[in-house]
């Protein structure tokens, strides 16, 4: 009984002294991260058709001169983002078919628009529903068409002829001398069936 007794003891000394071991030991360290791809990786990378550059070009001409005006610039990039998924669901949907079934700003730039501020943000607005996009996010919810108004009217607009619902209004935003208002509008019903689906 003595001998049992003392080996089970010995036996528990001995795992405590494991546990005491294994417990004293330092953890692995965390795996590394990988290398974060910087902002400008991006613009080359291709949906469809398009660039992420060139979805950027396409936001940067339909916001040609737009300025905050009474909104904030977080409110008017966010225009420029919601306007950024909208040209890549269209792109993802009709690629080479996209400019006559969703139409937009065209996808080249002038140098001096390429080279100013407002080209910046509508760059960073491409980026920002890029890697949105790739995340499975998309504020639009699928959404292809948006256009400027200059009221704040929420009417239906005709798309081929078919009425749709106003999905998300942004503005007011100043453009010149005038108040315009960014809307995005629902797809049509009776759309085309976008390719491959």
């Amino acid at each position: 009984m003595v001998d049992l007794q003392q080996n089970n003891q010995a036996t528990g000394s001995w795992l405590g002294r494991l546990a005491d071991k294994i417990k004293g030991q330092p953890s692995a360290p965390p795996s590394p991260h990988p290398p974060g791809v910087a902002p400008e990786g991006y613009d080359h990378a291709r949906l469809d058709t398009l660039t992420v550059r060139q979805v950027a070009n396409i936001v940067a001409n339909e916001d040609h001169d737009v300025e905050p005006g009474h909104s904030s610039d977080e409110h008017l990039q966010q225009s420029r983002i919601a306007q950024a998924h909208a040209v890549i669901n269209g792109d993802l949907a009709y690629g080479p078919q996209r400019d006559q079934m969703v139409k937009t700003a065209p996808k080249e730039v002038t140098g001096k628009l390429e080279n100013s501020e407002q080209y910046q943000r509508a760059l960073d607005a491409a980026r920002v529903a890029f890697q949105e996009h790739l995340a499975g996010k998309d504020p639009t919810g699928g959404r292809m068409y948006f256009n400027r108004r200059f009221t704040s009217s929420t009417l239906p607009r005709e798309v081929g002829s078919e009425e749709v619902d106003v999905h998300q209004q942004f503005g007011p935003f100043q453009w010149g001398h005038r108040t315009v208002y960014t809307n995005s509008y629902d797809n049509p019903k009776r759309n085309p069936k976008p390719r491959g689906r």
